[in-house]
């Protein structure tokens, strides 16, 4: 049998790459976290994150609404950055929900994490929502 030349020996490591590289994939696809879908709550909705980088987001309940800007990350563990009234502008800007700033900005932080950032941790600040990626 004669030895094999230079574009055998090339096809064969590129086909050896090629089984390599679907088995890398095949083995991210099978071991990656799979997230059952949580139910939506009933009393109040999120909305309005729908494509681009930054927008609006909506929290509605029956006592009344409120838009907050939201924005991507742009490096490092942030994933999203929502812009929230501090608890001194909380009063003049969200009057009906005097006295409930915790709980909304939890409500808003868990319904981004159910609507588009499952694989996330968030900390809530006096002026931010901050969607972190888990490490």
């Amino acid at each position: 049998m004669p030895d094999p030349t230079y574009m055998e020996l090339w096809a064969i490591f590129g086909a050896l790459f090629g089984v390599v590289f679907v088995a890398v994939l095949l083995y991210q696809h099978f071991t990656r976290p799979r997230y059952e879908p949580l139910p939506a709550p009933t009393d109040y909705t999120v909305g309005g994150m729908n494509g681009g980088r930054t927008g609006y987001l909506r929290y509605s309940e029956d006592a009344g609404s409120h838009e907050f800007i939201w924005e991507l990350g742009g490096s490092g563990d942030l994933v999203v950055y929502v812009a929230v009234p501090t608890p001194e502008q909380w009063t003049t800007e969200l009057p009906w929900a005097s006295g409930r700033r915790g709980e909304i900005l939890d409500r808003i932080a868990r319904e981004i994490h159910r609507q588009q950032c499952r694989g996330c941790t968030w900390e809530i600040t006096d002026s931010t929502i901050l969607m972190l990626q888990r490490r």
